[in-house]
């Protein structure tokens, strides 16, 4: 969850409406979209049929955001768990799946990447951005389109480059676009550099644009030491009115992108760019081929546990009266904890100790405890009570414990105690003579044998020699 809201922000209303609009403009309208990192539904909200009529699936991973989703947007299908839990389920099914993506180097499991053949697959695994793209991808049917709002390092790092001719091979690039630099200051009080990029699935792909070419490819600048992408260079596709030589968020060196003008303005010349590149890349008949609902419908996702709340005041009035301490909401139906993510609570066998402890009750020949007479229950309060005999015991020292500095020479203390005679405390009476004793030298106590403080390996350190007090 850390990890989550680090890399969460919410995004700019000018600037997903600028993203519809320009879908819109192309006649995209989607019968089936996904949100894979829905936040509380700016996306869906936006690109979605006006009437709301839409078959809408929203992934969102924090507990909290997912269900203020939930409140706002009843309708949608909410899954609650992050995108790589839906595994293989929604490959193939939407007409649209865009969002603002998660960023970071934080590595994500998914097991049909992990066990797939592709390297690109497998890496893609270890930055979570590139592997929303990759998943992403997935979920569309052919002809569906992609819209992501990501980090600049998907398009300027060099490292990447597997993850764009992927991207190029298997998609149309519709368009590219690099946000300014303060676009997120007001909504999340940072500044983090992001791209809008736009693809449509279209699966063995032999050729590649011009523009999907300089998308593959960065340019790096010896003097300022940046490295940006080829379809940026010359500041061309920005929504900037200023480009200059900086730093980015991390203190690297990068070129910085300013807008000087009202967020209305900004949304303007965003929709008009993409608008563009839509009218100029986007294939209608690839996606009409395959959208309006010729597909499968998508599966039904697990939708949040709600209760309503009248019935939550009724059921916890009822246990009032009966004087029983009120249940949880999430245990009104005997469900269990929608947190709880022990198997063995959910799972039709128990564990086999308690399993154990099940069946020792439910044994009908089970020998019935012995009942006490009032007779023997009377003697026995004149019985005295006997104390059970404490027996010595030998204690062997684990392998652990032999390794402990000083646990041998604690030893030998322990032994050398049981050896000598216990010695008086402080300010203690001394014994008194006895009278066949009066008067005769009282013999000196023999000497101790030396004790030996061993190491850790059970060598001697040193040797010292301990006498009793004269008795």
């Amino acid at each position: 969850m850390r990890s989550s809201i680090l890399s969460a922000f919410y995004t700019p209303d000018h600037v997903v409406r600028a993203i519809g609009a320009a879908l819109a403009d192309s006649g995209i309208v989607p019968q089936r979209m996904l949100d894979p990192s829905a936040g509380i539904g700016i996306f869906p909200d936006h690109l979605g049929k006006p009437d709301g009529t839409t078959d809408t699936v929203c992934v969102e991973q924090d507990a909290l955001t997912a269900k203020v989703l939930s409140a706002l947007y009843p309708e949608y299908r909410i899954i609650n768990d992050g995108f790589q839990s839906v595994g293989d389920s929604l490959d193939g099914r939407f007409d649209v799946v865009a969002s603002n993506i998660p960023f970071g180097n934080f590595r994500i499991f998914d097991m049909g990447f992990d066990r797939s053949k592709d390297p690109v697959r497998n890496s893609a695994q270890n930055q979570i951005h590139n592997y929303f793209f990759l998943k992403g991808v997935d979920a569309l049917h052919e002809g569906g389109v992609l819209a992501f709002i990501t980090t600049r390092g998907v398009m300027d790092k060099p490292g990447n480059k597997s993850i764009r001719e992927w991207l190029v091979n298997n998609c149309d690039l519709l368009s590219a676009v690099r946000l300014p630099d303060d676009i997120f200051k007001e909504n999340a009080g940072t500044e983090a550099g992001t791209d809008i990029i736009v693809l449509q699935k279209r699966s063995g792909k032999t050729t590649l644009a011009p523009h999907e070419e300089a998308f593959i490819n960065t340019k790096y600048f010896d003097n300022l030491g940046i490295t940006i992408n080829s379809t940026f260079d010359n500041g061309r596709n920005t929504v900037s009115t200023s480009m200059r030589a900086g730093k980015d968020q991390y203190g690297q060196p990068a070129f910085e992108f300013r807008f000087s003008g009202t967020p209305e303005e900004m949304g303007a010349r965003l929709t008009a760019m993409l608008s563009g590149d839509m009218r100029a890349h986007f294939d209608r008949d690839l996606y009409l081929t395959h959208s309006g609902g010729q597909g499968q419908t998508p599966p039904a996702a697990p939708a949040m546990v709600t209760v309503p709340e009248s019935a939550v005041i009724d059921t916890v009035a009822e246990e009032i009266e009966r004087n029983e301490e009120p249940r949880p909401w999430y245990q009104l139906e005997g469900e269990p904890h929608p947190s709880d993510l022990n198997p063995l609570s959910q799972a039709e066998e128990l564990d086999p100790f308690w399993q154990a402890i099940e069946d020792d009750w439910s044994n009908p020949n089970k020998q019935p405890e012995k009942s006490i007479t009032p007779e023997q229950e009377a003697a026995s309060e004149d019985t005295p009570f006997e104390t059970p005999e404490i027996k010595s015991y030998q204690y062997y020292p684990s392998v652990s414990e032999w390794r402990v500095p000083g646990y041998l020479n604690h030893v030998a203390e322990q032994a050398r105690k049981r050896e000598q005679p216990a010695l008086p405390q402080d300010n203690a009476p001394a014994p008194m003579p006895s009278q066949t004793q009066a008067g005769t030298p009282t013999p000196q106590a023999t000497r101790a044998a030396p004790i030996r403080n061993l190491n850790r390996r059970g060598k001697p350190t040193n040797t010292r020699q301990q006498t009793a007090p004269d008795t």
